[in-house]
């Protein structure tokens, strides 16, 4: 997995995502997730246009990102995800409770 960051959009830090998000790699996204945080990024946007696979622990990134932006009154977006990706948002009860978006152009 690979994480990237691409040209802000509006006033929100977007991080682009490649590969898989499993116990392997999930680490890797919450730090850089948390150092976006950390550096006054309140606003992030995770675009998965090219993961092709999230586990359980990419989910509780997601939750643990969530929370930590929401404690300075932060959001999180997740863009574009794949159809197995949105597929298992939505099995598991994470598009209910996340933000997710098709077009990134709606962040603005």
């Amino acid at each position: 997995m690979n994480v990237v960051d691409r040209p802000a959009i509006g006033r929100w830090t977007v991080l682009a995502v490649s590969g898989r998000i499993d116990a392997d790699s999930a680490d890797v996204l919450e730090k850089a997730c948390m150092a976006s945080a950390k550096a006054g990024s309140d606003l992030l946007a995770i675009d998965l246009a090219e993961v092709t696979f999230v586990t359980s622990a990419g989910l509780r990134v997601f939750v643990t990102v969530r929370k930590a932006l929401e404690t300075t009154r932060g959001q999180l977006v997740l863009l574009r995800p794949q159809v197995y990706v949105r597929r298992t948002l939505e099995l598991s009860g994470f598009a209910s409770i996340l933000r997710i978006l098709d077009d990134p152009e709606e962040l603005v």
